[in-house]
């Protein structure tokens, strides 16, 4: 059984665009104060305060997002071991990349474990999360990738799938990933034993995941090491040349690794996950007054006048509908 802890990866700098005019570019989905006077960011942050479990978390967001980053950091008193400051929005593979590369650099990462996660997803049940995470710990592959998968409870076209083979472990090994799948598709995927919503959130080991990069995909390896040469990395805020960040493609990490990793295991997360990312997974969470979802303003406002309000428009429109 393995006591290493997890340095978390906090994925802050989505745009939202999918609950539009709620979420903005200005202001998206993540740092919106949705539960009370708590944003979905703020949870996560909240989330990983285990010593037990996780070392001080790495955020990658953008830079126009750090005052928000740092009004949350002071609002949940969370210290942080680097904060990344993209200049644009490059997708995902090098908001994970990128943070590995400096911290081996700066002979932090030797054997050091990571979890990546979304901000923008809300998990209600944070024990439940500890516990797939100390299943994780406990079993850990250091030459593999390991996602957290959640349990269908419909046919679903908003989630990716990933099936797996059958096993009395914690840990199973992946079989295949499935991409989005129109509603047909979906239908039977729920009857299928074995498969699981890709929840967007793994596990690695920083040293493994380099020499996957160097190997698999050298161009980008390079490119990553020439923004890393050029910052200095000892100070907390990291802000990649603009000039050599706009040089990167776009790329999501699904797309660039995990879907050609040859080497994935899955574990089971049951904790309530969600990911808000579609009006009709918002109007679902709102029907449980237990979550706390305060979504409307308090007063008597017309709620036209505001972008929540396109919220009860659309409800009342048969747009939320299932």
């Amino acid at each position: 059984m393995s006591s290493k802890k997890f340095r978390p990866i906090i994925l802050a700098g989505g745009s939202g665009k999918r609950l539009w005019p709620l979420s903005t570019k200005e202001k998206p989905k993540q740092f919106l104060e949705l539960f009370g006077d708590l944003s979905l960011f703020d949870l996560t942050l909240q989330r990983i305060n285990n010593r037990n479990l996780f070392t001080e978390p790495i955020i990658v967001t953008s830079k126009s997002y750090l005052p928000l980053v740092e009004e949350s950091l002071d609002k949940t008193g969370i210290e942080v071991e680097k904060i990344y400051l993209e200049p644009e929005s490059k997708n995902t593979y090098y908001a994970l990349a990128l943070p590995i590369l400096v911290s081996i650099e700066l002979n932090r990462s030797k054997g050091e474990r990571y979890l990546a996660m979304p901000s923008d997803h809300y998990i209600p049940y944070n024990k439940s999360f500890y516990e797939s995470c100390s299943v994780i710990r406990d079993q850990f592959r250091e030459d593999a990738l390991t996602l957290m998968g959640i349990v269908p409870d419909k046919a679903s076209t908003e989630y990716g799938y990933i099936s797996f083979k059958s096993s009395y472990d914690g840990l199973k090994q992946v079989d295949s990933f499935i991409e989005k799948p129109n509603l047909e598709r979906a239908k039977l995927l729920l009857k299928q034993p074995n498969t699981l919503w890709n929840s967007g959130m793994f596990c690695f080991e920083g040293n493994w995941l380099k020499n996957e990069i160097k190997i698999h995909n050298p161009k980008v390896y390079s490119r990553l090491n020439e923004i890393v040469s050029r910052e200095n990395l000892n100070e907390i805020y990291f802000y990649p040349d603009p000039k050599e960040f706009s040089k990167l493609d776009d790329l999501s990490f699904d797309k660039g690794f995990v879907e050609r990793n040859k080497n994935n295991f899955v574990v089971t997360l049951d904790a309530g996950w969600t990911d808000l990312g579609s009006w009709h997974t918002l109007s679902n969470l709102q029907k449980k007054p237990e979550h706390g979802l305060t979504l409307y303003s308090e007063g008597e406002h017309p709620r036209t006048e505001k972008p929540w309000g396109y919220f009860e428009l659309l409800a009342y429109q048969g747009f939320l509908q299932p």
